[in-house]
């Protein structure tokens, strides 16, 4: 019943879902990395982990199977997805929670140009006008500023990201959520596996605690951006992902009295009026569809 209601849904509400999630993790990134000094091995080692179990478990109960159809792009999006992820970590933790996530929502334009060649899709000028509204809007929110030191691997982060979308979207097509999503998790423990090993763990219950919390923010997060993807072209998608950076600025703006120059408001304003756009889009779209 519940898988049922969940198939109904419409693409774009997965991204409100992601963005949503998406800045509760970096929030808890941010406290635990910068204010409590956790290692972000073990953040983003402890996350892999529990992605494991939170997909091996209900499969050994019967819930859903782990069979992988699709080996190659299992192997691909695990990795890309993986590396990525820890870019993006260490973008909040070395940029910050608000420059960083804009930096790196720049995989929405990677990941629309990388759907081109990975999916062959072809994106109608008003989807490809929201994607390049979206990029520019999420400039202005970076203060018309180019990338700095860490910065530059955040860009190399957002980067390999939009390559791991375009996957995360062909693997769809033959494999199911949770197998798409386990890739991620596997690869991610073993390429991070050895570091962590090497790094002292933390020691207080309260920061496994929020280490908890965090992972399973960023499951749902995951989960939700790949319901989203299976469901919405990547071009579409990649707008809409544009959704999560403003979100991280506002709440920085309401929560952590990080104050917004104006040029920012407008990229925040061009940025959310590209995701409608590409929702828009979207709908129609739907609708002609013969019955």
């Amino acid at each position: 019943m519940f898988q049922a209601f969940t198939q109904k849904m419409p693409g774009w509400t997965w991204f409100v879902i992601n963005s949503l999630f998406a800045c509760i993790m970096g929030m808890l990134t941010k406290e635990l990395a910068v204010y409590r000094s956790v290692p972000i091995i073990w953040i983003i080692f402890s996350r892999y982990s529990l992605g494991i179990l939170g997909m091996s478990l209900p499969s050994l109960a019967g819930a859903w199977s782990l069979k992988v159809r699709n080996r190659g792009v299992f192997l691909l999006r695990g990795i890309f997805g993986s590396v990525s992820q820890f870019f993006f970590f260490f973008s909040i933790v070395n940029v910050g929670l608000g420059r960083g996530t804009v930096l790196f929502n720049l995989v929405s334009l990677f990941a629309a140009i990388s759907g081109i060649f990975i999916l062959g899709e072809k994106p109608k000028t008003i989807v490809a006008l929201a994607v390049l509204g979206g990029t520019i809007g999420v400039w202005l929110c970076f203060n018309l500023s180019l990338p700095r030191s860490a910065e530059w691997l955040t860009l190399l982060g957002a980067f390999i990201g939009g390559i791991s979308l375009s996957l995360i979207r062909r693997l769809r097509r033959t494999d199911s959520n949770q197998v798409t999503f386990l890739s991620h998790s596997f690869f991610g423990c073993i390429i991070f596996l050895i570091p962590a090993l090497l790094t002292p763990p933390p020691r207080e219950a309260g920061i496994w605690m929020l280490i908890l919390l965090l992972s399973l923010a960023d499951i749902l997060a995951l989960l939700s951006l790949q319901q989203g993807l299976s469901k919405t072209p990547i071009a579409v998608g990649a707008a809409l992902i544009t959704m999560t950076p403003i979100a991280s600025l506002l709440i920085g703006f309401l929560m952590f009295d990080e104050r917004l120059l104006i040029v920012q408001w407008m990229g925040s304003i061009l940025v959310l009026a590209s995701a409608i756009l590409a929702t828009a889009s979207t709908s129609r779209a739907m609708r002609r569809k013969p019955r």
